[in-house]
């Protein structure tokens, strides 16, 4: 049996076993392996350069962006929440400061380790935007 990648605007546009015959289709001959990688949804792990398909020598790089992407998103999310959640503690700790009494050291301490988290959280943030993720 032969393998086909079908190529339309210079991207790998799906697989088959039979050559497509529609315009702007161009269809490639490709090996078992790489049918069966690209129709089990790793198109991205190949490229299609000069008439041939081959592999995309800066997949890695790519995948590790997008998880980075993805990282900096669950940060972001993460450190709201906190904010979120330290509002409570936040505003008993401002009222007895106000009303100059003591605070609550279980407020503190739940304001500290809010505080600590959102500290690492930011450093991890930094050392991902220092590295690139473009």
């Amino acid at each position: 049996m032969k393998y086909y990648a079908y190529i339309q605007n210079g991207k790998i546009n799906g697989v088959g076993s039979v050559p497509q015959v529609t315009d702007g289709i161009q269809s490639i001959l490709i090996s078992k392996e790489t049918y069966e990688d690209i129709k089990q949804g790793k198109k991205d792990e190949y490229i299609y350069k000069n008439g041939e398909i081959i592999q995309n020598p800066d997949f890695e790089t790519i995948q590790a962006k997008i998880q980075n992407r993805a990282r900096i998103d669950e940060i972001k999310i993460e450190l709201e929440n906190i904010d979120k959640l330290s509002q409570r503690a936040s505003r008993a700790v401002a009222l007895c400061i106000i009303n100059n009494e003591p605070p609550n050291p279980d407020d503190i301490e739940k304001l500290q380790e809010f505080e600590n988290r959102a500290e690492e959280l930011r450093e991890e943030l930094q050392g991902i935007e220092k590295n690139g993720v473009d």
